[in-house]
């Protein structure tokens, strides 16, 4: 159960993709269309966004949380289409990314774009600077950490404030070890700069559950094909957090987050944003 209650139409929350094909998520509130990495090729990019009844000039924010391909391919099709494109440094000099293409995104430190709340949160992962994020708006609040090795203990405080928690839980130890990748692979999998088990992404939680005494709604990301199963990664997650609702994203398929809760979507009406005159210094007008 939520802290808080979603109603419609203040937040919508859908899953484009997540897995090591593509990841993408978009969060719609306070009339702000955002997006959490655009990962899609541009064609299935722009498909899905017509199922939402969205165009890419309707992404008011998109937050990279690093430059590998499953995180971005879709970003050239933002950045012609004037989106404010949010990320670290290093992310950003590792995408040839000039100054005046982004808003710098720095670790712990929070920042407001559109009424939104960024506070951007390092994460361990092979890449120049990766981030998760925790985005707060309206009374609501996401937190977002798809690619990482480990969970660091200075992450849990951040992850209890969430209603809505979207974590890794790419493999199964065993599923692993046992299976068809080579053996350096499966080192860097299994390396702290590498990705999350699902073991390792349920003791995070039931410490962050533990502590907190909250109960988010848990989403699980970028499950491996070869090395996890959907029904594996929910079962083992759950055993250590039992009570709390815990639910994986489909790899390929759109899925509205929240659309269940109360048995009704809680989805915005399509539109063309307008942004806050408070914010010009720091979006970038469309063109």
């Amino acid at each position: 159960m939520l802290k808080r209650e979603f109603t419609s139409p203040q937040i919508r929350l859908v899953n484009f993709a997540s897995g090591s094909h593509a990841n993408a998520l978009l969060l719609q509130v306070s009339g702000v269309t955002i997006l959490v990495d655009c990962g899609q090729t541009p064609r299935k990019f722009a498909g899905t966004l017509q199922s939402l009844g969205l165009s890419p000039e309707a992404i008011d924010v998109v937050f990279v949380t690093h430059e590998h391909g499953d995180h971005v391919r879709a970003l050239p099709v933002l950045q012609r289409a004037g989106a404010t494109i949010v990320t670290s440094r290093g992310t950003a000099h590792a995408l040839g990314l000039s100054d005046r293409d982004y808003v710098q995104a720095t670790r712990w430190k929070e920042r407001n774009i559109a009424g939104i709340d960024f506070l951007p949160l390092p994460v361990s992962h092979d890449s120049s600077e990766p981030l998760g994020v925790l985005i707060r708006a309206s009374g609501v609040c996401v937190c977002v950490m798809t690619d990482l090795g480990r969970v660091e203990p200075e992450l849990l405080a951040p992850m209890a404030e969430a209603d809505v928690i979207v974590i890794e839980a790419n493999h199964d130890v065993d599923l692993l070890r046992n299976g068809p990748y080579p053996a350096h692979l499966k080192r860097r999998v299994l390396s702290g700069r590498g990705h999350l088990s699902n073991t390792d992404s349920g003791v995070a939680l039931r410490r962050v559950i533990a502590h907190s005494g909250s109960r988010p709604d848990i989403w699980l990301a970028h499950l491996s094909e070869t090395n996890n199963r959907p029904s594996t990664a929910v079962t083992t997650v759950q055993q250590h957090v039992p009570g709390v609702r815990v639910s994986a994203l489909d790899r390929h398929l759109p899925v509205d987050l929240l659309a269940n809760r109360t048995g009704t979507s809680s989805t915005l009406s399509a539109r063309q944003s307008r942004l806050w005159p408070d914010d010009e210094l720091i979006l970038r007008p469309r063109q």
